[in-house]
């Protein structure tokens, strides 16, 4: 309870006025908390996107490398990674989240072109022996 001095000032503050602050301190700190959990949230979400991209860059390159356009597909810990031939010479890769429920990257590749010898256009053209 406030007091009131001689010159009819209030000293102090009244017991509602402490609960109000309590109430007004807990709702910033449980939404600081919760903007915690979607920051970490967004943060795994964006170091899985990235590793499904590194990976599938990486594996669709080694693939278009060695000729191998046919389909397949390869697990990780942190999820899976499948292609197939796109019908036009290169590969589509997809990368998906170990539960399967998100879909981490969808990539086309294409061979660049006069970098890639595939395994039959060797003996096609001749092969290298004199």
């Amino acid at each position: 309870m406030s007091r009131v001095d001689g010159s009819g000032a209030r000293r102090g503050s009244s017991l509602l006025e402490l609960i109000l602050a309590l109430l007004l301190f807990e709702v910033g700190l449980l939404s600081v908390a919760g903007m915690v959990l979607v920051g970490q949230r967004n943060l795994t979400r964006a170091q899985l996107t990235m590793r499904g991209t590194l990976e599938g860059k990486r594996l669709g390159d080694s693939l278009l490398a060695a000729g191998a356009l046919g389909g397949g597909e390869a697990s990780r810990p942190w999820g899976t990674v499948r292609w197939t031939g796109s019908g036009d010479g290169g590969l589509i890769v997809v990368a998906v989240a170990a539960d399967g429920a998100d879909t981490l990257a969808y990539l086309r590749l294409w061979p660049v072109p006069g970098t890639i010898t595939h395994p039959d256009s060797a003996s096609s053209t001749g092969g290298g022996g004199a």
